[in-house]
């Protein structure tokens, strides 16, 4: 069956294991026998790992990984992803933070489950049955010696009429019995209130251990908050930049560590009872094979023992997840659609936060309308990926939201892949100083907007770079001289036309714009001298404090430039034989960690270049 690979951009033969939402059906087919899918939907799993398609061999589904301790649930992730875009549907013009959103506060305040779990057990109730249950009393037909006989059984005589070796002599007045079928009582705990006991000690434990991991979790990430508040190997700038949008997301919610912490020691205290009381000898009587359903019978004992009414409120809020019938496959089919659906607007969310935090990058008059220089740059929603465009600029940048693996983004250029859980990172990915590399960013993860950012800027500066240095076409006499006059050394000429070399200051560029606007050249060659002046002078501009760089900080020769402003951003670029070229940003002398600069530093590869003409050039670089 062919299908069209999202991650790759081609049409392939649909794979034995399946990728949920990587593939879009090229035609209409039906899923597992009951999902009707048609052509031009994603293929998502319906809750199974199974993925039986109509008319073809049937295939599975990736299934996610087993959660270890220290991993984030996939429910958190969710339900945080869920929360920023709730906030993004209902928040107006003001764009809400991708990081943390403060309805995951919720987590870190105790539920009324655990509220009044720590009322019973503060009484002793669930205590008082493990240590004293109710019991009932069970009678067994067991074969006695007459002296240990107290009841006999319904059918004793007639099982000593028809065994004659239970016979110790026979008289004439009558049999003399050896043994008889006598019945035997006995204490039995497994009663249906025990049994209720049992199950629900099992469901406690289930439910508070992923609560502690919940917990767990917020208060990891608040520390890792507050950490980076107070780290002072952080570049002052990102460290602004990642408090502005993690303090953003609690400015009316505030969260704090000791309320997350006051809830984890709850949490932790009542797990421990909870497994200290399956560790009684009611619960150790109670086979395991023993079920209840969820809806309890209304027994005496439930309703007026002291310590046995306290188990039917428990129940109800411990199963109150599970109440109600089950989704169907098409039901699961439609949320795991629809959570796809929302992560993919998260990824829309961070690209804008990154745009509007870029310097090259200024807002547009209207949603998804961004301006580099004088040339446009338009984000849209097409073909279930988020396409950045730049005007004259044939190859557009690509986001495509995936769901659950990792993808190394130092080996990805124009096509970035976005997952929303993390699937079998390799160490490598996972190190400290480079948070976001494989690709995994969600609310959860500090960095997410500055990988974008990061992204985005190499693809800007790669597609600037391929056209360095900035040729005109030829240019009338006088106005070619002009410019030259003007500019100095900043431009030099080729032919008739010009090559600009480095971005003019504001007032030579006034001066510029006057000396075209008094030419007499056509509209097209008018317009090619602005737009490589427009690409110098954005290729001039500091991309940290968005400060245009002066020509005697901006040095060039035959092997490429180096600028540097007065902010401490220094970036070069050396054109290699070949004609590829290479461009390093960086702050200070010397490379450092994406965590601790961020977006701030990044290279950028330019497969196309033109070789600077040697002849008038500055001192080499």
């Amino acid at each position: 069956m062919k299908v069209f690979d999202r991650y790759q951009a081609i049409e392939v033969d649909l794979p034995k294991v399946v990728e949920p939402g990587r593939y879009r059906l090229l035609r209409r087919t039906v899923l597992n026998g009951s999902t009707e899918l048609p052509a031009g939907d994603l293929l998502w799993s319906d809750g199974g790992s199974l993925c039986d398609l109509e008319g073809e061999a049937s295939r599975t589904f990736v299934g996610k990984d087993d959660e270890q301790e220290g991993h984030i649930p996939d429910s958190i992730v969710d339900g945080a992803v869920s929360a920023v875009v709730d906030q993004l549907r209902t928040g107006g013009a003001d764009l809400p933070s991708p990081v943390m959103p403060a309805r995951l506060g919720d987590l870190a305040s105790a539920t009324t489950l655990e509220l009044e779990l720590e009322r019973v057990m503060g009484r002793g109730h669930l205590q008082s049955i493990a240590a004293r249950p109710r019991m009932a009393m069970r009678y067994e037909s067991e074969l006695l010696p007459v002296s240990r006989a107290r009841r006999l059984a319904n059918d004793a005589v007639t099982r000593l009429a028809s065994h004659s070796e239970d016979w110790l002599r026979r008289e004439i007045t009558g049999v003399i019995p050896r043994t008889l079928k006598a019945e035997v009582s006995e204490d039995d705990v497994a009663i249906y209130e025990n049994v209720v006991f049992a199950r629900l000690l099992d469901r406690l434990e289930d439910v508070l251990r992923r609560r502690l991991r919940e917990v767990n979790v917020l208060l990891r990430k608040h520390d890792q908050a507050m950490a980076l508040a107070n780290a002072e190997r952080l570049d002052y700038r990102l460290r602004n930049a990642l408090c502005s949008l993690w303090g953003l997301s609690f400015v009316d919610n505030p969260v704090t560590g000791k309320t997350a912490t006051e809830t984890f020691q709850l949490i932790e205290m009542l797990l421990g009872k909870v497994r200290q009381l399956k560790r009684s000898e009611l619960y150790a009587a109670i086979p395991r094979a023993h079920r209840i359903p969820l809806a309890l019978r209304s027994t005496n004992v439930l309703q007026h023992d002291t310590h046995y009414s306290c188990l039917r409120p428990l129940w109800l809020m411990a199963h109150a997840s599970a109440q109600g019938q089950a989704p169907t496959p098409t039901e699961r089919y439609a949320a795991e659609k629809h959570q796809g659906e929302r992560f993919a607007q998260y990824v829309g969310l961070l690209i804008r936060h990154a745009l509007a935090a870029c310097q090259l990058v200024a807002a547009g008059s209207l949603p998804g309308q961004y301006r580099v220089g004088a040339k446009s740059l338009t984000l849209l929603w097409e073909q279930d990926q988020w396409a950045l465009s730049l005007e004259g600029c044939a190859t557009p940048l690509h986001f495509v939201p995936g769901w659950r693996g990792f993808s190394d983004w130092s080996t990805q250029r124009e096509r970035r892949l976005v997952f929303c859980h993390g699937s079998g990172c390799g160490p490598d990915l996972m190190a400290s100083d480079q948070p976001g590399m494989h690709g995994v960013l969600n609310p959860l993860e500090f960095y997410g907007v500055e990988r974008t950012r990061q992204a985005i800027e190499q693809w800007l500066v790669a597609t600037v770079l391929a056209r360095y240095p900035f040729q005109t076409p030829a240019l009338p006499t006088d106005l070619r001289d002009r410019v030259m006059l003007l500019l100095g050394d900043s431009v030099q000429a080729r032919g008739r036309g010009l090559i600009v070399l480095r971005g003019p200051s504001q007032g030579d560029r006034q001066r510029v714009d006057g000396a075209v606007d008094d030419s007499h050249a056509n509209a097209s060659t008018r317009q090619a001298l602005t737009d490589a002046l427009d690409d110098a002078q954005l290729l001039s501009t500091c991309r940290v404090c968005g400060d245009l760089v002066p020509p005697s900080s901006f040095l060039v020769s035959a092997e490429g430039f180096r600028a540097e402003c007065v902010c401490g951003s220094r970036w070069t670029f050396r054109i290699h034989r070949g004609s590829s070229a290479q461009a390093s940003f960086q702050l200070g002398d010397r490379k450092r960690p994406f965590a601790e600069v961020g977006s701030l530093q990044l290279s950028a590869f330019s497969p196309r270049c033109c070789q600077i003409p040697a002849q008038g050039r500055r001192a080499p670089v």
